[in-house]
């Protein structure tokens, strides 16, 4: 398998090529652990080369050492964000939102190798049906709406453009670099209609997602990485 081009990998480099930089320019709102995060991003770094040009058969390389480290790595960034109150300021919010994306990122990698041989976009990222908890109007906006998605273990918050999207509804979401709208951050967009008979938590299959936004976000990561 060439793993050096695999979009799976590829985002997971990005994500931590972002981190690298983060916590070695920027203020991280983790008292005392800038150093621990730097020296977690830079792991990363290396496990990914690893990964990257391992040229493993698709069957080995959710279970290869790299991976399960990698996902190690990212289960400590989320704890290490997981302790740290809420912050107020918009910079803050988002750079913390970020860094927890990251972790999800690295953590989620094996299941998303996991996914198969076939190399899409769209297995770049985790995409999970969730349950919509609320949906309410972004304060100060026109045609923007702030729900609350529960995917069983995780609660995400989706800021979206959908007029429809309702309360009780089960849809799905694909969780992307983090966006600020308004002092309120998006973790994840909407990539489905409503959908019966499936549970909370699921990646539901390709054929009922609508993907073109979510392929295209992931196509400007693979280049550009994460603005």
């Amino acid at each position: 398998m060439n793993t050096s081009k695999d979009y799976r990998i590829l985002a997971a480099e990005k994500a931590a090529e972002w981190m690298t930089k983060a916590t070695e320019t920027i203020r991280i709102p983790i008292p005392g652990k800038k150093d621990q995060l730097r020296n977690i991003a830079r792991q990363a770094r290396s496990k990914i080369l690893e990964l990257k040009y391992s040229f493993l058969p698709s069957d080995q390389l959710a279970s290869c050492e790299p991976a399960l480290n990698l996902s190690k790595l990212g289960a400590e960034i989320l704890e290490l964000v997981r302790i740290v109150p809420k912050p107020e300021k918009e910079g803050a919010k988002l750079l913390l939102a970020r860094l927890k994306w990251c972790g999800r990122m690295l953590q989620g990698l094996p299941g998303r190798l996991a996914l198969g041989e076939e190399n899409k976009p769209e297995y770049a990222v985790d995409i999970a049906a969730g349950r919509i908890e609320s949906s309410s109007k972004l304060g100060g906006s026109r045609n923007l709406y702030v729900t609350n998605v529960s995917t069983g273990a995780e609660m995400f918050t989706v800021i979206t453009n959908l007029a429809d999207v309702k309360a009780g509804q089960i849809r799905a979401i694909a969780i992307l670099p983090p966006r600020l709208f308004l002092n309120e951050v998006s973790e994840a967009m909407f990539c489905s209609d409503p959908l019966q008979d499936v549970e909370s938590g699921v990646r539901p299959p390709s054929n009922v997602l609508h993907l073109s936004e979510v392929n295209a976000i992931i196509e400007e990561i693979v280049r550009k990485g994460i603005g």
